[in-house]
């Protein structure tokens, strides 16, 4: 009998787990958010999920963060959610309504010492034909200078995307400051 049951589980058992971690081990980066000093990136939190597309939700989604490839474990399932649902608010033109690329030419002076300092925002962003998704990339949508020294170049146009962008920032802050 206990032949019968390990044949069981080894028929039908150990290729449900692997079909599980195969499949979280296919996820894709959604979100990803630098801190920048200079030209160098110094630190980088990222947001990973098996679905690319933010209209859609399906049982047992799989979600992580990592900082500087670090994996963050204990992340509620709720913040996870929260940040998805942000993200749809940057990751196509129609909810955007376009990224704006700043011209900074006029630009006040700043005579503050070190580097430019900033934070830089990039969400997947998708492509749609026919409500199909034809082609992503990673695209940054919103910078916020830290310092006088660096100026912002990228901003959604739409209020919504903006206020989402910031949302995704303070999220993602915060978990590095509690990690």
């Amino acid at each position: 009998m206990k032949a019968y049951v390990m044949l069981i589980r080894s028929i039908f058992i150990v290729p449900l787990l692997f079909i599980a971690s195969e499949a979280f081990s296919q996820t894709e980066l959604l979100l990803k958010l630098k801190f920048t000093s200079d030209d160098q990136v110094t630190k980088t939190i990222s947001f990973y999920g098996d679905n690319i597309d933010p209209n859609i939700s399906f049982q047992d989604e799989q979600f992580k963060i990592a900082i500087d490839g670090t994996d963050i474990d204990d992340i509620d399932i709720a913040t996870f959610y929260r940040l998805k649902n942000l993200r749809r608010n940057l990751s196509y033109d129609f909810q955007t309504g376009g990224i704006e690329k700043l011209d900074n030419s006029s630009g006040v002076k700043c005579r503050l010492g070190g580097p430019a300092s900033a934070i830089v925002l990039e969400v997947r962003y998708l492509t749609y034909d026919n409500s199909t998704i034809v082609s992503d990339e990673m695209r940054t949508v919103y910078d916020l200078p830290l310092n006088c020294l660096y100026s912002a170049q990228f901003k959604p146009k739409s209020s919504d995307a903006k206020a989402s962008a910031r949302g995704v920032i303070e999220t993602l802050r915060t978990i590095d400051e509690l990690k």
